[in-house]
């Protein structure tokens, strides 16, 4: 398994004017230039090479027809503006497996879904120099989140298989475990972390449910959590966006990661400011644990 670093980037803005994208070669690198919305040039190190989104059932994994998705962007920032604008793609699966969306210098998509009366709701960071690949189970709601190095495509669930040896599952945070965060009208809300270690690839799962105006979770490498954007961590492996409730499942190679729960920041931006603060009550409705792998890639530290 390859197991270099494959969510570092940086970033660089260029004060050169220009309306195209370029890709330069240097020693062996590939850096990518976009133009900014607001004028000029930002060059990335690496990039997200793909995104596919597939809606399965839980049973047999089977493509699901008639689900409707709206897929919104999140740009990375360059000199602390956004490298791409912001759109929302909108589209209703067909029954085949992967839908791929066409992105640009972006940092994460978050899916809103919608079938047979109920709504789902998930994010996710894009892996650099991978293809993402990000599958919604129905009815359950559980989402998982696999990077694929180097491909240009999402693979199969037909053709993807794994072998594991059972072995008992790490409880990071028991089932019916309940903690408070302080969520903000003045954008200024508290966090929860939780770190826990990795000891050999493994599955990471779990399920929690909040109160208003609800919370995002974030999983991310311990190294990333001291690196923040707006109080929460830049960089992440998986990310619910505010929610009541939401599950995760992804594979993670060994290393230190942490579960941060962040409150809900409202207000930002707002002319009047309301300092009016309230705690929120988090849920742990499915055991957060570690186990053997899934049938995906595995995240690198």
């Amino acid at each position: 398994m390859d197991t270099r670093p494959a969510r570092r980037y940086s970033r660089r803005g260029l004060a050169v004017v220009v309306a195209i994208i370029i890709a330069i070669a240097v020693a062996g690198f590939v850096f990518f230039v976009y133009p900014r919305p607001q004028g000029g040039l930002c060059t990335f190190e690496a990039g997200p090479i793909g995104l596919g989104l597939r809606v399965v059932s839980d049973g047999n994994q089977t493509p699901i027809g008639g689900a409707q998705v709206e897929a919104t962007n999140t740009a990375l920032l360059c000199d602390g503006a956004p490298a791409d604008s912001q759109k929302t793609t909108a589209f209703v699966t067909n029954g085949t497996e992967w839908r791929y969306l066409d992105i640009g210098e972006d940092a994460s998509y978050s899916f809103l879904v919608a079938y047979s009366g109920h709504s789902y709701n998930f994010s996710t960071g894009l892996g650099v120099e991978a293809f993402t690949c990000a599958t919604l189970f129905l009815p359950s709601g559980r989402t998982n989140v696999t990077f694929a190095e180097f491909q240009n495509a999402c693979p199969s669930a037909t053709t993807t298989t794994q072998t594991s040896t059972a072995t008992p599952a790490t409880v990071i945070i028991p089932q019916g475990t309940t903690y408070q965060v302080q969520s903000s009208y003045d954008c200024l809300a508290g966090h929860s972390v939780q770190p826990f270690n990795v000891t050999t690839a493994s599955l990471l799962e779990g399920a929690m449910t909040a109160g208003q105006p609800g919370v995002a979770i974030y999983i991310t490498t311990a190294q990333d959590a001291q690196e923040l954007y707006q109080g929460h961590p830049e960089v992440w492996l998986y990310s619910s966006g505010l929610t009541n409730s939401t599950s995760f499942s992804l594979d993670l190679a060994s290393g230190s990661y942490v579960v941060w729960t962040e409150g809900a920041d409202l207000g930002c931006g707002a002319t009047v400011v309301t300092p009016l603060e309230q705690l929120t009550t988090v849920t742990v409705t499915q055991e957060v644990s570690l186990g053997p792998p899934g049938a995906g890639t595995v995240i690198p530290e």
